[in-house]
């Protein structure tokens, strides 16, 4: 009796075996593998859409911006044209604006423009931005009164001089007008006889009877003779700065695979070829932007009062507008006052390759069988069905006020 029972407490007192601790230790570590995994996955999962947010947050942000500048974008300037459309000029020359300055306009698109940065168009990416540069007005629609004209120096007037109170609280205070008011910017002058001219400032000075501004070259002489200096006598003229604004995709100065959309004010005096050193960065690795057109299609012979005639766009889904042509900038810049409304589009990357783009969706199209608007993914290297990032696209409309003249 005494030996069965000491059998029975050693049973009682005895672990687990070998085979149950070895199924146990397998369940175990498939529990945890089977959580880790789902934790990378989800982990993953949870970083891409991340990441798209936060690309569309900084689209949005980009095109906001952009939107103003448009919105702006011949007010208080000049809008001309700079050529015909399907080989026929059209005359949409402001005929009270000074003829001796050509090539003046509100808005000037560039396509398959040949500064594109290289990793835009190698590895099969195949991009080529558009370039847009407009005339904005700087002011926020505020023309200061000009009192006198003395060669090229254009006074602005004292404060009683000026019509709004937020023209006199700008030649009131030094640190307003200078910020406004810049050397390379341009002097939109309109006088109360509808003559205009639009020269590069100089120099810009604030003295104690009032404010002035230096011009590189002296105003227009009239058609008719006389001078914009005699038609300004007594009050009798307006002036506002202007800005001459580019938005261009560049490359990034400290990554030479990385490209940016920049906001960049061009300096009036200088070539067009010869860009500022310094650019506002609006939208981070941004790889294509394009611009398209909504026009009033009224013939040249319309009347007047006739209603404007806005077709619909039979593709919205392409960068061309409403007026079929080869080049969406051939009708831009030859017709800028029919403009209604620009569509923008803009595609930005994700910072690095995107593991899930084994082989990129639609890579076997040919460059003009992709859409812009569909496009979802950009090679980082040469590697082959490795390196692919995810692009996401964003459109965008504005309607353009100042620009349209309701001209034939």
């Amino acid at each position: 009796m005494r030996q069965r029972k000491a059998l029975s407490n050693r049973r009682r007192q005895s672990g687990f075996t070998m085979p149950e601790l070895i199924v146990a230790g397998f369940l175990g570590a498939m529990a945890l593998v089977s959580a880790y995994v789902l934790f990378i996955a989800g982990s993953k999962q949870y970083y891409v859409q991340e990441q798209i947010v936060q690309m569309q947050e900084g689209m949005r942000f980009a095109l906001e911006y952009m939107k103003t500048d448009l919105s702006n974008a011949g007010r208080l300037s000049v809008v001309n044209a700079i050529g015909g459309v399907g080989g026929g000029a059209e005359n949409t020359r402001d005929p009270q604006f000074c003829q001796m300055r050509n090539g003046l306009q509100a808005v000037q698109l560039f396509e398959d423009d040949d500064d594109v940065p290289s990793v835009l168009s190698r590895h099969g990416n195949d991009l080529s931005p558009d370039r847009l540069r407009l005339l904005s007005d700087a002011t926020g629609a505020v023309p200061l009164s000009v009192s006198r004209v003395n060669g090229r120096r254009i006074y602005l007037g004292s404060n009683l001089r000026q019509r709004t109170d937020e023209a006199r609280r700008m030649v009131a205070s030094e640190t307003a007008f200078v910020s406004i008011f810049k050397p390379g910017y341009y002097l939109f002058v309109a006088s109360a006889s509808g003559f205009s001219d639009m020269v590069p400032i100089d120099a810009v000075t604030f003295d104690t009877n009032g404010p002035y501004v230096e011009l590189s070259d002296a105003l227009c002489p009239l058609s008719g003779g006389g001078s914009m200096a005699a038609d300004c006598f007594g009050g009798n003229c307006l002036a506002a700065p202007v800005q001459l604004v580019e938005y261009a995709i560049v490359e990034d100065p400290e990554d030479e695979e990385k490209t940016n959309l920049v906001r960049r004010i061009m300096d009036a005096r200088l070539p067009a070829e010869a860009l500022p050193s310094t650019d506002l960065v609006i939208s981070e690795y941004a790889v294509d932007f394009q611009v398209w057109g909504m026009y009033d299609t009224r013939p040249t012979f319309a009347l007047a009062g006739a209603q404007p005639s806005i077709p619909e766009d039979e593709e919205p889904t392409d960068d061309v507008g409403n007026i079929e042509s080869d080049l969406e900038s051939s009708v831009m810049n030859a017709r800028p006052q029919r403009l209604r409304a620009l569509n923008l589009m803009l595609a930005i990357r994700s910072p690095r390759e995107d593991e899930t783009f084994l082989v990129a969706p639609d890579i076997r199209l040919v460059p003009e069988d992709r859409l812009p608007a569909d496009r979802t993914w950009f090679e980082l290297n040469e590697r082959d069905g490795s390196g692919f990032a995810r692009v996401v696209t964003m459109r965008a409309d504005v309607e353009t006020p100042n620009l349209y003249r309701g001209q034939p």
